[in-house]
């Protein structure tokens, strides 16, 4: 399946996390329908639960058809890096043991990262891998530093979203290591704290979010991505897994037909043209109105760009205008 880079990158993280999210979720669904298919008879309560979780199988088979196709390749080799993190992160989350991380740093911290020969990630990386394993040994971990540009105050920028492997006895530990090794003098300001861990449910989704700002490339730092070797390979074969149980899934129509299959209700009734008619005319109404969101959002977008502050004007006396009216 050959593409071209640049269509490969129209996928964003978000669809490679939801991509990862259906497999790992089908996998588990695909045991629990088993159960039930070999029993010889359903009781009305297990039936509804065997096609309830059979509907969910579908949508998630359709979900990652269309992943797969934003993803435009089956290669890891072809995969852009932002894409690869996102499989390296979520390989680490599914972990049993994985945790969830967001650590802000210091101005000495940030300093030194933004500064670092080997650059920002490498520096970032060093450090993990030390609190982590003061041995030096690898471990599974992967993170994503991010310059919050929108971010304003006493605190730096840089910060890092991440999955680790850490063990239950080691959690209150890995998170003081942390805080010390990369937020010592970090101000936590309007509940912003220095560091926050959580356990992981959905590792795609997190993998996503960890991910989100790759593709910026206004991002002021040079290399973003870290990951262990351990991880590295932990993601390249969770890739291979995933897009091939989705290449080997029915088509899309296949699957609608069989989810129409499934939820059609069993009600006996006449055709009634009139109301086809209504529901098609209620359809094409709504996508006018979309359509209409739509342009005037992008109108809106246009106007903010060219006079920032005409366009607060505006919006502040509209909403007076609002307020004037409901007021009455």
């Amino acid at each position: 399946m050959k593409k071209s880079h640049n269509a490969v990158n129209r996928c964003s993280p978000a669809t490679a996390g939801l991509l990862i999210d259906v497999y790992l979720r089908s996998q588990k669904l695909h045991v629990v329908i088993d159960k039930y298919l070999s029993k010889t008879s359903l009781t009305e309560n297990e039936k509804y639960w065997a096609d309830r979780q059979q509907t969910e199988l579908l949508l998630n088979q359709i979900t990652a058809r269309e992943a797969l196709q934003k993803i435009q390749t089956t290669k890891w080799g072809a995969l852009p890096e932002h894409l690869k993190q996102v499989f390296k992160l979520a390989a680490v989350g599914n972990d049993e043991h994985a945790i969830a991380v967001s650590c802000n740093l210091s101005s000495k911290v940030a300093a030194s990262a933004l500064n670092a020969s080997r650059g920002e990630a490498d520096y970032i990386g060093r450090k993990i891998r030390r609190v982590l394993n003061p041995q030096g040994g690898s471990n599974l971990a992967a993170a994503v530093l991010e310059n919050a540009k929108q971010r304003n105050g006493c605190n730096p920028r840089l910060h890092f979203h991440g999955v680790f492997r850490v063990s239950e006895k080691d959690f209150t530990q890995v998170k003081s290591k942390l805080e010390k090794s990369f937020a010592a003098d970090y101000k936590e300001v309007a509940g912003n704290r220095s560091v926050v861990i959580k356990r992981i449910y959905d590792a795609g989704r997190w993998a996503g979010y960890c991910s989100k700002s790759l593709r910026k490339r206004d991002s002021g730092i040079g290399k973003a991505v870290y990951s262990t070797i351990p991880a590295s390979r932990a993601g390249e074969q969770l890739f291979k897994q995933a897009t091939q149980w989705a290449r080997q899934l029915p088509s899309i129509e296949e699957c609608r037909a069989k989810l129409n299959e499934l939820t059609k209700p069993d009600i006996k009734c006449n055709p009634c043209p009139e109301l086809n008619m209504l529901i098609n005319k209620h359809r094409e109404q709504k996508e006018i109105i979309k359509r209409a969101r739509r342009k005037r959002n992008r109108s809106y977008l246009s106007q903010l760009a060219l006079n920032p502050e005409l366009f607060k004007r505006q919006l502040a006396e509209i909403f007076q205008t609002i307020r004037n009216r409901i007021s009455a």
